[in-house]
């Protein structure tokens, strides 16, 4: 039975076995050396990003509504903070049933929201659902690496 986390609802405990294996990527100093590297950089990329001219592209913050009651802030206050800080295309949504591990713990709800904010306004109908498109969307991966298409649900 996975144990609890209070970064995860209770409903959607990430299986143990799961655990183990992102417990495993990280088992070697260098991959914990990469995994820190990430928030070692992020004084200077905020520096960096303070420097930039406004920024258009469009960026979607996505939280855990479970996890939401729980935080000291308001998912408005991060959507403001973003918009603040010159990026002008900011969608904010929650993901039912989730705090932290949003593809992992509601994997159908996290699709659907990136689903709804990267439709044009166009192939959207009443109620913010998604029409059938002309063809695949594409996400970049969280590693930044390349551009996969996603399937449309």
């Amino acid at each position: 039975m996975p144990r609890s986390d209070p970064l995860t609802h209770p409903d959607h405990l990430i299986p143990e076995a799961r655990q183990k294996d992102y417990a495993a990527a990280y088992a070697t100093p260098t991959a914990l050396t990469a995994g820190f590297d990430l928030y070692r950089a992020l004084p200077a990329d905020s520096e960096h990003n303070r420097k930039l001219k406004a920024c258009t592209t469009p960026l979607l913050y996505l939280r855990g509504a479970y996890g939401i009651g729980k935080a000291t802030t308001n998912l408005s206050t991060y959507r403001d903070g973003l918009a603040a800080a010159g990026n002008q295309a900011v969608t904010a949504a929650l993901v039912p049933d989730s705090v932290h591990y949003l593809p992992e713990e509601n994997p159908a709800g996290t699709w659907q929201a990136i689903t709804v904010a990267t439709s044009s306004p166009t192939e959207r109908a009443p109620g913010g659902q998604r029409r059938p498109s002309r063809g695949p969307l594409t996400a970049v991966s969280p590693a930044l690496t390349r551009v996969l298409p996603l399937p449309i649900m």
